[in-house]
């Protein structure tokens, strides 16, 4: 007659190394779907672009503030000369006059960013 040998318990240095290989496989799990979700674009096919028709009456006067068109997502500007000339602009970047429509999702967080007049800029509440 044999005599069936007991199992051994695990050790503490078992469990331990166990317990740690699970804590980095579930940490780099988590990472890893976070940096997934982070890559994947939140905008819809058709969402973003378009042509939008409004009458001259709805354009923003030349250098006033931006106009804000919530429907479709956009703020629409009026670039004049004042604009054009400002020297706050930098040498290398060119500014034509003329309209403009910029959407008004942030692209790096998707936060809504809005015109602030006294400071005379558009402000993201995300940065």
């Amino acid at each position: 007659m044999t005599i069936a040998n007991p199992a051994v318990p695990i050790t503490r240095r078992e469990f331990l190394y166990y317990v740690w290989g699970a804590s980095i496989a579930l940490f780099m799990a988590e990472m890893g779907g976070a940096f997934i979700w982070f890559a994947l674009p939140r905008f819809k096919e058709g969402e973003f672009g378009g042509i939008i028709t409004l009458p001259i009456s709805d354009l923003p006067t030349p250098d006033s503030g931006p106009k804000d068109l919530p429907d479709v997502r956009i703020w629409l500007v009026n670039i004049g000369d004042a604009r054009v000339g400002d020297n706050r602009q930098p040498n290398d970047y060119t500014v034509k006059p003329g309209v403009r429509a910029l959407y008004k999702i942030c692209v790096h967080l998707g936060c809504l960013y809005k015109w602030v007049p006294t400071n005379d800029r558009f402000e993201s509440p995300c940065h």
